[in-house]
Order: C-alpha cells, then sequence, then structure tokens
C-alpha cells in the first residue's frame, strides 16, 4: 500500500468487460510490498467509440495521487498471483489526497465511488482487540503524514499470518 500517482493509463477488452490498466509512480510505500512502478488494473474504461462505467470502482486520475490498499490480481484459472495490482475492496480502498486551502497540508479524502461498506471477514476479526471500524471513518479528512504512520504501526499485527490448523 503507499501514496501512487497515475502516470500511463490503458484500456483493452477482456472477457467482455473493459478494464484500465494504469501505471503508477510510486510517491512514498506506506505497507506491505509494492513494485516500483505498478500497474493497477481497475474495472471500466473507453475503448474506441464504447466505455463502460462501473460503480463502487476506484477512480485514478492521471496527475492526482492517492493512497491506495493494493493487492496482486488473481488469475482466475490457476488461483496465482500476477504482477498487476488491484485496488482492495474496489472504490473503498482508495482515498485521494487533497492539499487543504487553509494550511496546505494534504489530507485524505473518502473515495468518490464508494457503495454500501462492507464489514470485515472473519479471519481479519479474530487479529483485532477492538471493534472494527472502516477504513473511510479512520482515514478521510486525517493528514497523510499521520495516516501513514498509523497505518504502518497497525499493518503488522493485521496482516500477521495465521497460525497453522
Amino acid at each position: 500500500m503507499g501514496i501512487v500517482t497515475p502516470v500511463e493509463q490503458r484500456s483493452v477488452w477482456e472477457d467482455g468487460r473493459i478494464y484500465t490498466y494504469t501505471r503508477m509512480r510510486v510517491e512514498s510505500r506506506v505497507a506491505g510490498e509494492l513494485p516500483r512502478d505498478p500497474w493497477v488494473r481497475t474495472m471500466g474504461g473507453i475503448v474506441g467509440r464504447v466505455g463502460q462505467r462501473v460503480e463502487g470502482e476506484a477512480v485514478l486520475t492521471p496527475g492526482q495521487p492517492s493512497l491506495l490498499f493494493l493487492h496482486a490480481q488473481i488469475d482466475p484459472e490457476t488461483r496465482a498471483p500476477l504482477e498487476t495490482l488491484e485496488v482492495t475492496a474496489r472504490g473503498q480502498g482508495q482515498f485521494p489526497v487533497l492539499v487543504g486551502d487553509d494550511d496546505h497540508r494534504p489530507r485524505l479524502a473518502s473515495g468518490t465511488s464508494v457503495g454500501g461498506l462492507l464489514p470485515p471477514t472473519s479471519d481479519r476479526l479474530a487479529r483485532v482487540t477492538q471493534p472494527p471500524r472502516f477504513a473511510r471513518d479512520v482515514l478521510a479528512l486525517r493528514f497523510v503524514e499521520d495516516a501513514m504512520n498509523d497505518i504502518a504501526a497497525a499493518w503488522p499485527r493485521l496482516h500477521a499470518q495465521s497460525p497453522p490448523r
């Protein structure tokens, strides 16, 4: 996961749908693994004279930095991770970075395309000691530096390997 800025986009047809691949410039890695110039796949885009829009999908605008929660795209046949990344929980995993009018300090905004929110999965609940909260409720309007520090501190605890059964 990190603060990234879209620098290049390509939309293609795949299995009857349009997907957009966006190359990102990594401004700052926050936690976890992140390739140097990752490609992120999102649903929707424009190919020729046909456009598809997918509600609830992250909106990656060239030049607009965002904090993105990312995970590897999974090959549907082999179930192996691919080099291309996807935004975790679609639009829920995107927090655009905006500069404040008053103090000019960067803050996180809620994603622009977030629909209904789903509670965390039970395997994640087993690792937390406090009631779960949505990332949107924790991160929206926070200063970027403060949010990055909190995420980096919480990441190892929330992403520890589950003990074998």
